[in-house]
């Protein structure tokens, strides 16, 4: 061993993952994955308004019932009276109600019991009011 002549460069382990930290850094880095974070995030808020929307409070137990039509007023009506008019209803995508309308019906009346059994919006429930009104000035 007396003839070789290497002499290794050494250097402070730390120093060097440092630098080469530095020197590998992209410019813009930090603001790229900020932005990725902020779009993943409005992202998944938008998804959660969306789903709230669509099914509600008490979405999987009102799925689960068995569909009954809609009973506006039971106590004016007799079992033999027939309705006036049917109105559907579309109270979600793929759920449509038959409203059945008699003509001693307050039009605000049904859609106000509607909206709650439905768990309708306001804008809703006053669109479904002047669709009913509608309809009774029609016939």
């Amino acid at each position: 061993m007396d003839g070789c002549t290497f002499k290794p460069q050494l250097y402070n382990q730390n120093s060097r993952v440092d630098s080469a930290r530095e020197n590998k850094a992209v410019k813009g880095y930090k603001e790229v994955i900020q932005r990725y974070r902020t779009a993943a995030e409005e992202k998944q808020k938008l998804k959660e308004k969306i789903d709230r929307a669509s099914r509600g409070a008490n979405y999987e137990e009102m799925r689960k019932k068995n569909i009954q039509p809609f009973k506006s007023n039971i106590k004016n009506h007799k079992a033999k009276d027939m309705p006036f008019i049917v109105i559907e209803a579309t109270v979600m995508p793929g759920k449509v109600i038959k409203i059945p309308l008699y003509e001693t019906d307050n039009a605000e009346e049904v859609a106000t019991n509607f909206s709650k059994i439905y768990h309708l919006s306001q804008e809703s429930q006053k669109a479904l009011t002047r669709v009913i009104k509608e309809q009774f000035n029609l016939n």
